[in-house]
């Protein structure tokens, strides 16, 4: 099953996120000319295949954290109000709802009939347009697609939360999965920045090679396992919006 395009609910998302992480305006970007793209965390292939091969309690034990996720961010979102552009983090919000309602609903039809291959493959397509699961933007070719079969996670930086809850999500929804790492050992970034190895990730090192001096785009929000959001501010550093 080759991987289907996002759809426009997806793709207004991600670029609606990489807008409010950056403060640069990507709603008429062109991304192919800007080599940009909406970096996964959990690989197409890998839900691909356990969708369509997996068993009910396989399948249920990768979609939870997902959807959990999802959830997350989107009501940490909703709850912005305070920003000038709060209605905008509101926006956003609801277009991960909508992501959100579209994985439920082609889960449900699933564990009413497993074996119908068809709402197996309608699963796959809907976690494809999770928007939580590929937010905001990033550097394409030089990172985004080297890693496009192993997990792509986001480091924050933080020593008591060094995972964004998405990224976490993912390496709990393919445990088994190796996480995007240069020969070094250090994690490959969403952002095109790789990040000193840390060992609660738990997921095997996948080694890929980055250009050294592969372009960094801080494209996507982190929110807080306490439900803030906050927006890359510099280089590495992080403000709380509220």
């Amino acid at each position: 099953m080759k991987r289907p395009g996002f759809n426009s609910n997806k793709q207004h998302a991600a670029r609606l996120e990489a807008t409010l992480a950056t403060g640069h305006d990507y709603s008429k970007t062109n991304l192919r000319t800007a080599d940009l793209a909406a970096p996964h965390r959990a690989p197409y292939a890998e839900i691909r295949d356990l969708i369509l091969t997996g068993n009910r309690h396989q399948i249920r034990k990768a979609v939870r954290p997902m959807i959990k996720a999802s959830r997350h961010v989107r009501r940490a979102l909703a709850k912005v109000s305070l920003a000038a552009n709060a209605s905008d983090y509101r926006r956003l919000s609801t277009m991960y709802r909508k992501g959100e309602r579209g994985v439920r609903k082609s889960y449900k039809a699933f564990k009413a009939n497993p074996g119908d291959t068809a709402l197996r493959r309608a699963l796959v397509v809907s976690l494809n347009n999770l928007p939580s699961n590929a937010p905001g933007l990033g550097p394409h070719n030089t990172v985004n697609n080297p890693v496009s079969d192993r997990l792509h996670l986001q480091p924050t930086g933080q020593l008591t939360e060094p995972l964004s809850p998405r990224s976490d999500a993912a390496r709990r929804a393919f445990p088994q999965v190796g996480v995007a790492s240069t020969s070094s050992g250090n994690v490959v970034s969403v952002t095109g920045a790789t990040h000193a190895p840390f060992p609660t990730i738990g997921n095997p090192q996948s080694q890929v090679t980055i250009p050294t001096h592969a372009p960094q785009v801080r494209g996507s929000l982190w929110v807080t396992q306490g439900g803030d959001v906050m927006q890359p501010s510099g280089t590495t550093g992080w403000k709380k919006i509220t």
